[in-house]
């Protein structure tokens, strides 16, 4: 082999050896990350299914999801009030997750426009809440609103449905959540409490 084939040999070998590094390098972290995209996009599609609200929103949902996903029994605390102004009325809404790991507390706000109920808001905010609970799950909820307790009764005492419509202010709401705990096969729980350190804490850092 001459000096002029021994280089081109040499070219073509460096060019081999390069293009399986670029493989080595690009071909696995894209199928992880593929997987990974995937992954978010089911979890995205799953939550907007449930709830149309702000991209922001679902994510922090899917966070929230995740850091319970291994979860048997997650206990929540709820804050559903009514907010008015001027030119619209608002329902704003929030929870507390606060035992999932000593040094971190899980929190969520949210609001609904036009139709003011505080009972209303609260039924969203238990809700909202149930979206991130993991399948066969044992969620119990401390609220401060009897009404909500009551309506959450037809779904947990199994009552006929059919009264989520006729007897009831809020069907729509009620049926969605009647949906989610058959979907997911959660097992809730309500008791009736005052608002906690925990929600205190939640609304002091919000502005």
């Amino acid at each position: 082999m001459n000096v002029k084939d021994l280089y081109r040999a040499t070219a073509i070998m460096k060019n081999y050896e390069e293009d399986v590094q670029e493989n080595d390098t690009l071909n696995i972290p894209l199928n992880i990350i593929d997987e990974e995209d995937n992954q978010r996009k089911s979890e995205y599609h799953e939550i907007q299914k449930w709830i149309n609200c702000e991209d922001e929103n679902i994510r922090e949902l899917i966070y929230i999801k995740e850091k319970l996903k291994n979860k048997k029994q997650v206990k929540v605390y709820t804050d559903g009030s009514l907010e008015t102004t001027l030119t619209e009325n608002i329902m704003g809404f929030g929870w507390v997750i606060p035992e999932v790991k000593d040094y971190e507390r899980l929190t969520f706000r949210g609001n609904i426009k036009n139709f003011p109920s505080s009972t209303r808001a609260e039924l969203m905010t238990i809700f909202t809440a149930l979206i991130v609970m993991p399948k066969r799950s044992k969620v119990i909820i401390y609220t401060d609103s009897a009404c909500a307790i009551q309506n959450i009764k037809i779904i947990t005492k199994q009552i006929n449905t059919r009264k989520i419509w006729t007897e009831n202010k809020n069907p729509v709401i009620l049926q969605m959540i009647n949906d989610i705990v058959q979907e997911r096969r959660l097992k809730i729980i309500c008791h009736k409490a005052k608002h906690t350190q925990e929600i205190n804490t939640m609304k002091s850092r919000t502005p």
